[in-house]
């Protein structure tokens, strides 16, 4: 992906998440963080939701929003519908900052918040668009700059 402005750079971001596939795809938290649209998180195939994705940006940011790109690679399991969005100072204290659903689709979509200084992003998955509703995916995760 190219440039975006308006949005941070992943450039020295980790991930980490409640759970990863690793058997049957490759699925770790780091590929949410890659600025590569066709990769992604997944959660474990065994693990029930809710599931969450976490990312340090590695400093504290100026954040008013996240934006989130679901799969792209044609499959469908865990796309995300109820969600929240956290953030942290220190990756143990989370305040909840946004709420809601996004609709069945695969555009991206940008969660405005209240402008917060925080080094920490999370999205939390409490329900994926989709019979089984017991996965989590994402492709992209990135946080939008406070203006």
């Amino acid at each position: 992906m190219g440039a975006n402005p308006g949005l941070y750079g992943q450039e020295g971001w980790t991930a980490a998440a409640t759970s990863e596939e690793s058997a049957g795809e490759p699925g770790g938290a780091a590929r949410a963080v890659d600025n590569d649209p066709y990769t992604h998180w997944h959660s474990d195939y065994g693990a029930a939701l809710p599931q969450q994705l976490s990312v340090d940006t590695g400093a504290r940011q100026r954040l008013a929003g996240v934006r989130y790109l679901p799969r792209q690679d044609g499959g469908i399991n865990g796309r995300v519908e109820d969600y929240e969005v956290l953030v942290s100072a220190d990756g143990e204290r989370w305040q909840t900052v946004a709420a809601g659903s996004f609709p069945e689709d695969r555009t991206e979509f940008t969660v405005p918040f209240r402008e917060v200084k925080a080094r920490h992003i999370a999205l939390k998955v409490l329900s994926e668009h989709g019979a089984s509703d017991t996965f989590a995916s994402v492709a992209e995760l990135d946080a939008v700059r406070a203006r």
